[in-house]
């Protein structure tokens, strides 16, 4: 029980050195966690397995939250659910969106070769030509 009350109190003393309402807080440390997911997993950013991340992360911070308090507090329960998840979900999908766009759409003048946090460019894009010179 100690470390549930460990827990509650710094995410408290987090929202209070924000000088930011707990709402506000939400939605950056979901952007956050959805930012390190991407990195620690190494699937791009419109890859739902950063946006698991969040949904877990969150899930688990409001169960946190109901041991702490002994109930569920369901307006706040959902409030920071949707601060938290709003954004990651929209980039998830818009980015998503893009990229199989750039993937699927053949002869697109937008289309560009996407290159993946390794540096490493994707196979569906081919190399441009080479050019002679004279």
């Amino acid at each position: 029980m100690r470390l549930i009350a460990d827990y509650h109190h710094w995410t408290g003393w987090i929202v209070h050195i924000s000088g930011q309402t707990d709402k506000f807080v939400h939605v950056q440390v979901g952007l956050i966690i959805w930012l390190v997911g991407a990195a620690i997993t190494g699937r791009r950013l419109g890859s739902f397995v950063p946006l698991g991340v969040v949904l877990l992360a969150e899930i688990g911070n409001e169960i946190l939250d109901r041991l702490y308090y002994g109930n569920w507090n369901w307006p706040d329960t959902i409030g920071d659910a949707a601060s938290t998840w709003a954004w990651p979900i929209v980039l998830t999908i818009v980015l998503a969106i893009d990229h199989r766009r750039r993937k699927w759409w053949p002869g697109s003048a937008l289309r560009q070769p996407v290159v993946t946090l390794r540096g490493e460019q994707d196979d569906a894009t081919p190399p441009a030509p080479a050019r002679s010179v004279g």
